[in-house]
């Protein structure tokens, strides 16, 4: 009974291992790493860019996320600041 038990869980980790397909995304993130500046003047451009180089979506959204987490901060110095109309 043990050694059924043993089978079983060895069968079902080996499973959840397995299961998820990885992605590989490191076309994607290396032509989107060199993206012109010339071409990051505008949200326009930007997409442009995306639509000339990638055709499917998910491609699209990997772009996407690519250059928005290299590119996009917080101003943590002015995080706290506080403006007021005078």
């Amino acid at each position: 009974m043990k050694r059924i038990l043993f089978t079983l869980a060895v069968i079902g980790f080996s499973m959840a291992i397995y299961a998820q397909s990885k992605n590989d995304y490191s076309s994607i993130d290396e032509i989107m790493l060199r993206i012109p500046k010339s071409s990051t003047v505008s949200t326009t451009d930007i997409a442009d860019y995306i639509n000339h180089n990638f055709k499917s979506q998910t491609d699209k959204s990997r772009a996407i996320y690519i250059w928005l987490t290299t590119n996009i901060r917080y101003d943590i110095k002015q995080k706290n600041a506080v403006y007021s109309e005078v």
